[in-house]
């Protein structure tokens, strides 16, 4: 995320989604399933490349550089969070398989140099759990329609763009093609999904909203919508790059909301 912005300064190189040529749209690392099953997730920043029939061949690829980058400064800048990066380890004196798990954590895990709410490694290939994860947006339609929450006018399209914030104070909300009639926190879910919010600041937007802490059945609602929200946006994303409008980076933080927020619901259920 430090250095990406100084290998591709350009948003050419990451719309691309062809399947076996997927553009390094998601930042994370692929190391393999194990050491003798491979992965093939083209998707990633920084992967380890490597031949079982030819160990020395073995090497770390940076994805994401192109004609644009500034072949200066990605190497600098490599070398900067290399070192940065061997120097935290050395310091942490953990074994390599620690450090292996260090580096497969989940989203919400601690860890002793890496962020909190990140996850960091992915050895799945873009789509490849498609029908797994939309069994999983079904049990969360089917948990949402054994509530019964009441339902009311929404617009299911709650990004920002989309406020009006008029001279005299007034704000108005334009685009009601999605709109319908549905649980008014599935607005507050899309807001939080268009604004790449992580989990603390969907959590304050939720406080914010309610004006009082959410509810047990409020934070499972919310991420459920969450959840749907990302899978929706993610198949809007490809239906589109199938008509020639690519979306590169979005298909996949939404897909990636899907799962985080399914994962998140059966963790608070």
């Amino acid at each position: 995320e430090v250095l990406n912005p100084f290998v591709t300064s350009s948003n050419d190189g990451f719309n691309r989604l062809v399947p076996g040529f997927e553009a390094p749209v998601c930042i994370v690392t692929s190391v393999g399933h194990s050491y003798e099953v491979p992965s093939r997730n083209r998707s990633i920043l920084v992967g380890l490349i490597r031949d079982l029939n030819s160990p020395l061949a073995t090497r770390f690829e940076l994805r994401s550089p192109n004609p644009l980058s500034n072949t200066y400064l990605v190497i600098a800048g490599a070398y900067q969070t290399i070192i940065h990066g061997i120097k935290a380890v050395a310091e942490s004196k953990l074994g390599t398989k620690e450090l292996e798990k260090e580096l497969s954590k989940d989203i919400g895990e601690n860890s002793f140099y890496l962020e909190k709410n990140r996850a960091y490694r992915d050895e799945n290939d873009v789509f490849e759990d498609y029908e797994e994860v939309r069994g999983w947006m079904q049990e969360l339609l089917d948990y949402l329609d054994k509530l019964g929450r009441p339902e009311y006018l929404s617009h299911i399209d709650s990004v920002a763009d989309n406020f009006l914030f008029l001279p005299d104070g007034r704000i108005r909300l334009i685009d009601w093609e999605y709109a319908g009639m549905c649980d008014p926190l599935i607005d507050v879910a899309m807001c939080a999904i268009y604004s790449y919010y992580d989990e603390d600041e969907v959590e304050r937007l939720m406080q914010i909203y309610l004006e009082r802490t959410p509810t047990q059945e409020e934070r499972l609602v919310m991420d459920a919508y969450i959840a749907l929200g990302g899978f929706l946006w993610s198949l809007w994303a490809v239906y589109k790059a199938s008509l020639g409008e690519e979306f590169g980076e979005y298909t996949i933080i939404m897909y990636r909301y899907a799962k985080t927020y399914y994962r998140k619901f059966l963790q608070n259920l």
